[in-house]
């Protein structure tokens, strides 16, 4: 894939191509068509389903080692953001 495609690209054409696909289908067809389309949607989000997880299992321990750092070594920086004097 040459071009990054955003999540909500990605829903969006996934709903666009369901709306599509639904108009000609014989209801018969819809309960099977719609448990497929939400099956290749979740496998689709998964990844960055994963990936978000993992930044946030990193970064949530990080923020909380940096600000007491700063709260433990600078007093009021961490508040106001203030470069050490």
């Amino acid at each position: 894939m040459a071009e990054r495609v955003s999540l909500l690209d990605l829903v969006q054409v996934h709903h666009d191509v369901l709306r599509d696909v639904l108009r000609t289908a014989a209801e018969d067809d819809l309960h099977d068509l719609l448990t497929a389309a939400a099956g290749f949607l979740v496998e689709a989000l998964g990844s960055a389903e994963m990936a978000q997880r993992g930044f946030l299992e990193t970064a949530t321990p990080l923020g909380r080692r940096h600000v007491t750092a700063e709260v433990t070594h600078g007093g009021s920086r961490a508040a106001t953001s203030q470069p050490p004097t």
